[in-house]
């Protein structure tokens, strides 16, 4: 049985696509299409770019930050959970590259404006936004026709 599944990604400046690998066992990394996309390619793209990670602190958000830092990001990590938050905020700096951790819960309109003047005042802008915040509450495991309104409006409003 494979580990992993193959995703198509958006193209790339050089018109070419990125293909996202997703690995159980490496989680994930990026392969390019064509091996002359190798070295400078896609990923140096996102030196000195200002990056926020939603969801950033555990799983593929964390491991999303930090991509995006070893790829020369500086990395704003926005999650809910202050101590996960701050333990990848320390992976990441203690691998040399650029990062703040936000505490913040994305569905409340006012913390997302706090998120983006972090990452405005800390790195002077903002060119990417990855929104990988996502919620599983316990009553979203029914079938559909038995999830509450309620918990529909949660996951959507994340």
């Amino acid at each position: 049985m494979s580990t992993s599944a193959n995703f198509q990604g958006l193209p790339d400046a050089n018109n070419g696509f990125v293909f996202m690998q997703v690995d159980a066992t490496e989680c994930w990394k990026y392969t390019p299409l064509d091996t002359h996309m190798a070295g400078e390619g896609v990923m140096a793209e996102f030196k000195g770019k200002v990056v926020i990670v939603t969801g950033g602190a555990l799983g593929i958000g964390g491991v999303t930050a930090e991509e995006f830092a070893n790829r020369g990001a500086l990395v704003v990590v926005a999650d809910i959970d202050r101590d996960a938050g701050e333990v990848i905020e320390g992976r990441i700096r203690a691998e040399g590259n650029d990062a703040v951790f936000v505490e913040a819960d994305v569905s409340v309109s006012r913390q997302c404006q706090i998120v983006v003047e972090r990452a405005v005042g800390e790195f002077g802008g903002l060119d990417i936004l990855f929104n990988n915040v996502g919620i599983q509450p316990p009553t979203s495991y029914l079938n559909v026709e038995n999830t509450p309104e309620e918990t529909w409006d949660r996951i959507v409003g994340v």
